[in-house]
């Protein structure tokens, strides 16, 4: 993604799937790796601060960070923890860099519902409004959080630093091939 991001005019990035943080630092975890301590994590694991390095040089495009991935530690009750890291449930709060935005599928240091399906009642309602015209990312982002409320009493959170104006996915005068 890094090598690739500068030849494009947008930078997107979906993960859903577990997602921790230990000692303020937010991980992603790869489905087949087995994390028998916190140390395990730190090596083995994807910390989500390099992708904010990734985008944050890219400051004059939009960048946007999708992480549907506030999740319980399914590790935790394994490993002997660290004062830091007890109760550290779901994703700490992270700043995006300029010309980005972050969202979230709930709020730092929150758990969200994984749906009865299997995609995430988050993620359902993100695919939804991704693709309705003419309509900014800020609102696709605000109509998410409307339905997730609905649905679960939860809040999505999103951190914006988008410059500029106001950014479609799906404009009604695009001109596909």
């Amino acid at each position: 993604f890094g090598s690739k991001r500068s030849s494009y005019e947008i930078g997107f990035i979906y993960y859903a799937g577990h997602g921790i943080q230990i000692d303020g630092v937010n991980y992603l975890l790869p489905t087949k790796e087995v994390f028998n301590s916190e140390e395990d994590v730190s090596f083995y694991a994807f910390d989500v601060q390099n992708l904010m390095k990734i985008l944050g040089k890219k400051t004059d495009q939009a960048n946007i960070l999708i992480l549907d991935a506030c999740r319980d530690n399914p590790y935790e009750k394994n490993w002997n923890l660290t004062r830091s890291s007890k109760n550290s449930s779901g994703l700490a709060k992270m700043p995006p860099p300029t010309g980005s935005l972050i969202a979230f599928s709930t709020e730092s240091g929150a758990t969200a519902p994984d749906g009865k399906g299997i995609n995430s009642i988050y993620t359902l309602s993100l695919a939804k409004n991704l693709l309705i015209k003419d309509v900014s990312i800020d609102q696709v982002f605000r109509n998410v959080r409307r339905d997730v409320l609905e649905k679960t009493g939860q809040a999505t959170v999103n951190y914006d630093q988008l410059t500029g104006s106001s950014f479609y996915l799906v404009k009604s005068d695009y001109e596909g091939e």
